[in-house]
């Protein structure tokens, strides 16, 4: 099934959050893009968000790694609000697709979204400087989408290696 050929267009998310009338349709690992090449991402934290108090995450193509999330199925109609949600028109976040596998087997190509300027080298999140530290309010977001979606014990276990930044401050979340 291509996503990006149907009436509905399908999009991965780390954290389980959606357009409310977005329908979850599968965990999902990243796998591949276009035939034949294996393009493997990671997931990593690197510019700093004003809106979560820390580093925002993004994903990284790195060969021999796995980025787990969740493939939500939207109206195409809702793009242009899940753009500007991701920060599209501010050069936050670029749309781009990509092949994703279901545990099932089945590939579908999703819209993804990274951000417009990524790290250049890796660094192992438990050595993530101040500057690439998620706040703890946005990492428990994405550890409570990990969770309530069943993303693999594993995936889970990764994501809480991650160090946050101690932010203790207010959000401005909406």
């Amino acid at each position: 099934m291509d996503a990006l050929q149907d009436a509905s267009y399908a999009s991965a998310t780390a954290s389980g959050y959606a357009a409310p009338d977005a329908e979850c349709i599968g965990a999902l690992r990243s796998l591949q893009e276009g035939p034949y090449v294996s393009v493997n991402f990671r997931l990593d934290f690197y510019r700093y968000s004003k809106r979560w108090h820390g580093a925002s995450a993004t994903i990284v193509e790195t060969e021999h790694s796995v980025v787990w999330g969740i493939i939500w199925e939207l109206d195409k109609c809702n793009l242009a609000t899940l753009d500007c949600q991701e920060g599209v028109q501010d050069n936050i976040y670029h749309a781009m697709s990509v092949n994703v596998e279901t545990p099932g087997g089945r590939t579908l190509n999703c819209r993804v979204y990274q951000q417009c300027n990524n790290p250049k080298e890796y660094i192992k999140p438990e050595d993530f400087p101040m500057d690439k530290r998620p706040s703890p309010l946005y990492l428990n977001t994405i550890l409570k989408g990990a969770k309530e979606n069943k993303l693999p014990t594993d995936y889970i276990k990764f994501l809480k290696t991650i160090p946050d930044n101690g932010y203790e401050g207010d959000y401005d979340i909406r």
